[in-house]
């Protein structure tokens, strides 16, 4: 992609269009990235940010999708959850708007091959660092940990499908390691040139094992219906007819 793209004089129409689209909606999804790297910046810098992009994503919720209540927006430790459906909605909507109005206002520009080039990088430094992060700590044992007491005491009946997932990973060591060790490679590959397209392969088939599980852990089957994780204020399955 970078071949067919970055290194043309002049990008045709349909190019700058999903340019401008993809990098406003990565922008939005990624930052502050890599911004709050910086040492010495004040935990309030980005507060106006996060405080105006919480209040869209939640007069979202109640007027466009007449969501009822108090959207929760951490506790659940997945990104599955209302509030996180509704902002990657917010996401994509203000990615198409502001691509729009970008393609009004910047119509006469031929290229972006600088800001293409700048785009690249900073996106495969933002996949490699969580690919790292999450790699290494399941490589070492950090992520998932051991099974508590009480966890072990809990019968299988009171155990809600992300938590039996959760245990089967503290508790098998070896697939742990596998996993984290194939991130963390798979992110590795990834930071150069000559291995960036096995890497992307690699973090592609990495990453949907993820997905998978994920997923399977969410929803599973039972007597026809589908029964979902519980929420995290109590014990209790939301099944859905």
């Amino acid at each position: 992609m970078e071949d067919s793209i970055s290194l043309h004089a002049e990008w045709s129409s349909g190019q700058k269009i999903r340019f401008r689209f993809i990098s406003i909606f990565f922008f939005l999804f990624i930052f502050p990235f890599p911004i709050y790297f910086i040492p010495g910046l004040p935990s309030w810098l980005f507060g106006w940010y996060y405080d105006g992009f919480d209040a869209l994503v939640r007069w979202t919720g109640s007027s466009i999708f007449s969501i009822e209540g108090e959207m929760v927006a951490s506790g659940f430790g997945s990104g599955d959850n209302t509030y996180s459906w509704v902002q990657n909605f917010v996401i994509l909507g203000v990615a198409l708007i502001g691509g729009t109005i970008w393609s009004i206002l910047d119509r006469k520009r031929k290229s972006y091959q600088k800001l293409w080039r700048w785009f690249h990088l900073i996106l495969t430094y933002y996949v490699a660092f969580f690919m790292f992060s999450y790699g290494l700590g399941k490589a070492f044992g950090e992520q998932f940990g051991y099974p508590s007491i009480g966890r072990l005491l809990e019968t299988y009946g009171e155990s809600s499908p992300m938590r039996l997932m959760w245990t089967f990973m503290s508790a098998s060591e070896a697939y742990e390691q596998f996993s984290g060790w194939s991130e963390a490679i798979a992110g590795f590959l990834i930071l150069f040139r000559r291995t960036r397209t096995l890497g992307g392969l690699a973090v592609a088939g990495v990453m949907l094992n993820v997905f998978m599980m994920n997923m399977s852990a969410r929803k599973v089957w039972h007597n026809g219906k589908i029964t979902n994780i519980e929420k995290p204020q109590n014990r209790k399955f939301i099944v859905i007819e």
